[in-house]
């Protein structure tokens, strides 16, 4: 995941509230250490898996989450308000190049 943890140095909006661009990457490390430990092999491509897919699901549930944090006002100044709609515009541009991929394989196809 290098390609992942380079994008965090790029990131400077993060980095002026309390995560710190290093804890941040080492919280993704444990992410990627904890997938090893349950699937037995870290994160690869060509999988058989439809990333896009998961991530769009992945983005849904991310919107879900962060609508009962909102809900149950875990997070002061509204901020949760703001992540969710980041979540669903998310969710939104991967189920359209999900969508758009349908479209330029079916075109092939033809």
């Amino acid at each position: 995941m290098p390609l992942l943890l380079r994008a965090i140095d790029v990131q400077p909006w993060a980095w002026r509230e309390a995560i710190s661009a290093e804890s941040l990457k080492a919280h993704l490390r444990d992410r990627i250490a904890l997938g090893r430990e349950k699937y037995g092999e870290a994160l690869r491509t060509r999988n058989g898996r439809d990333s896009l897919r998961d991530a769009y699901e992945e983005a849904l549930d991310c919107a879900l989450y962060l609508t009962q944090a909102a809900e149950e006002g875990q997070s002061p100044g509204g901020i949760d308000r703001a992540l969710v709609r980041e979540a669903v515009l998310l969710a939104a541009k991967l189920g359209i190049a999900i969508k758009r991929r349908a479209s330029e394989s079916a075109s092939r196809d033809v």
